[in-house]
C-alpha cells in the first residue's frame, strides 16, 4: 500500500482484493475429454464450479463489478 502526505492530509491508496485457489481438472468421459474449473475461497472454503472457461470469466467479471460498486474498473497485472 502506498501513501502520500502533505499539507496535513494523508492520501492513502487502498487495495481491495479477493483471493481464490484455482483447480483445473480433466473430466474423462468415454470419447470426450473436458476441462473443469473449481475456485475455492480460502477464507470461507466456499467452492465455485464451472463447466468451461467462459463461465469462469463471467463469474470473475461479476465479482469485480460487485466489489467496485457496479463500476467497470480496469484490470491490472500487479
Amino acid at each position: 500500500m502506498g501513501y502520500i502526505t502533505g499539507g496535513g492530509w494523508t492520501l492513502v491508496r487502498i487495495r481491495l482484493y479477493r483471493s481464490y485457489l484455482l483447480r483445473l481438472y480433466r473430466d474423462l468421459e468415454p470419447g470426450k475429454e473436458t476441462w473443469r474449473v473449481v475456485l475455492e475461497d480460502p477464507v470461507s472454503a466456499e467452492r465455485y464450479r464451472f463447466l468451461d472457461l467462459g463461465a469462469l470469466m463471467r463469474f470473475l467479471e461479476e465479482e469485480m463489478r460487485a466489489s467496485s460498486g457496479g463500476s467497470e474498473g480496469t484490470l491490472s497485472e500487479e
